[in-house]
């Protein structure tokens, strides 16, 4: 998949990492109206609303890396919003039990794919602090956490969702970065 942009001082060809990034964005873009649709459908409102802003955040960064050119901004954008609410989402889509924590994986794998090697350390910290700080005040706050599940088929369907679009990402990253 081959990208060129069109930028001012002419045409410019995508590397590796920013051509990961916009396939991650795809998947990101497309699960998100994917998971706004199945939380409609299952009633899950603030989830529904978590989704729905990740979907305009990572579709307005794409937006932006790909006709802009702005991608060191776009990853550092993406990957600081798209952890931020899904440290919210994890209050409000069963916590531990939820889908967050496997986003967050796939998040710190887009990090230290599509991020310079010298922010990987800091990106591996920054997510090994967050999970604990989650996991944590869930433990010790338990009333903080909150499962809008009405039955298990809801959450089945979530948590599936949830995998398939992590083995996704994994495997559009292993399959980019195994052509090199």
């Amino acid at each position: 998949m081959s990208y060129i942009v069109m930028k001012n001082e002419g045409i410019k060809t995508f590397g590796l990492e920013e051509r990961l990034f916009l396939a991650f964005s795809i998947i990101a873009i497309s699960a998100s109206l994917l998971a706004s649709m199945i939380n409609l459908f299952l009633e899950l409102w603030i989830p529904l609303i978590i989704a729905f802003s990740v979907l305009l955040a990572q579709g307005f960064i794409y937006y932006l890396v790909r006709y802009r050119g702005w991608f060191k901004a776009g990853v550092i954008a993406s990957i600081i919003i798209v952890n931020l609410l899904l440290a919210v989402n994890f209050f409000f889509n069963a916590g531990l039990a939820g889908p967050s924590l496997l986003y967050l994986c796939a998040t710190f794998y887009f990090s230290v794919t599509v991020a310079p090697m010298r922010h990987t350390v800091f990106w591996l910290l920054a997510n090994m602090v967050l999970v604990g700080v989650l996991g944590i005040l869930s433990y010790s706050n338990p009333d903080l956490v909150v499962s809008y599940y009405e039955n298990s088929q809801g959450y089945l369907i979530d948590m599936l969702l949830s995998y398939y679009v992590i083995v996704a990402i994994i495997f559009v990253g292993t399959i980019y970065i195994r052509r090199l």
